[in-house]
């Protein structure tokens, strides 16, 4: 039970700390692409403001370069976003390259709306992560054990119904017609194994 809990556990804390991990790399995803925005409506003011001389060539070349790197900054948000779902979806089990897709908005309701996404999260866990499976078969297993142990010392109880036509167990056929039909019943009392159980 312990070790079923303590997988649990585990489990559990690994798909938090994915989910977390996606949602933070979503947001900043969300960032660079408006500061790759920002940087781009700064090239474009510096290069109307050259055309009218009010600023020089290098605040142009300066603003494209920001762009360039804010493009850069961008795409590696992206490539980390995408890790992390993956990853997501692996610690959930999930086969196949699934199309993971987290709630939008988790600013001011949190509390409602993404309490109930985690939670979704975590049933999911608890259904395929294999760590999980694993641990859910191997208690199972234990309380089988334990059930098979302790009716082991019950009393039990045998019934055995048998027919026979023109033998019986032990005989010759005969050639003379005979119908011959059976039924035993044996209890089975167990006083003392000498501790063989145990």
């Amino acid at each position: 039970m312990a070790s079923h809990n303590a997988t649990l556990q585990k489990a559990l804390t690994e798909v938090i700390q994915a989910y977390c991990d996606a949602l933070t790399a979503r947001a900043s995803l969300t960032a660079k692409d408006e500061g790759m925005e920002i940087a781009g409506e700064t090239l474009r003011s510096a290069k109307v403001r050259e055309k009218k001389g009010t600023i020089a060539r290098t605040d142009t070349l300066q603003a494209t370069t920001a762009l360039a790197k804010a493009s850069l900054e961008k795409n590696r948000a992206r490539g980390d976003y995408e890790k992390a779902v993956s990853l997501l979806g692996y610690i959930l089990g999930v086969p196949g390259n699934p199309s993971i897709v987290l709630q939008e908005d988790l600013d001011e309701k949190a509390g409602e709306n993404g309490d109930k996404a985690l939670v979704s999260w975590l049933d999911e866990a608890m259904k395929r992560h294999p760590a999980v499976l694993a641990a859910r078969s191997q208690f199972e297993a234990a309380q089988q054990r334990v059930t098979a142990t302790r009716s082991a010392g019950l009393p039990y109880l045998n019934l055995s119904a048998n027919y026979y036509n023109n033998t019986g167990p032990g005989q010759a056929v005969t050639p003379t017609e005979t119908a011959e039909t059976t039924m035993g019943l044996m209890v089975t009392i167990p006083l003392f194994d000498g501790f063989s159980s145990t």
